[in-house]
């Protein structure tokens, strides 16, 4: 794999972690999610492959 394709492939998985986490800072819905870390790294996770699926097409 060339540096310039990782770069590429990199860049795209940055974007879309990106657009996840400011959905989810649109949403609140951390702002008022109380409970353990895992369980909250269980909802981004979650809301971060529905983002991904929703928007590949």
């Amino acid at each position: 794999m060339s540096f310039h394709h990782y770069n590429s492939t990199h860049a795209t998985i940055r974007c879309l972690g990106g657009q996840a986490m400011a959905a989810l800072k649109s949403w609140q819905l951390l702002r008022e999610h109380r409970c353990s870390a895992t369980r909250g790294t269980c909802t981004v996770k979650a809301v971060v492959v529905l983002h991904h699926a929703s928007t590949s097409g």
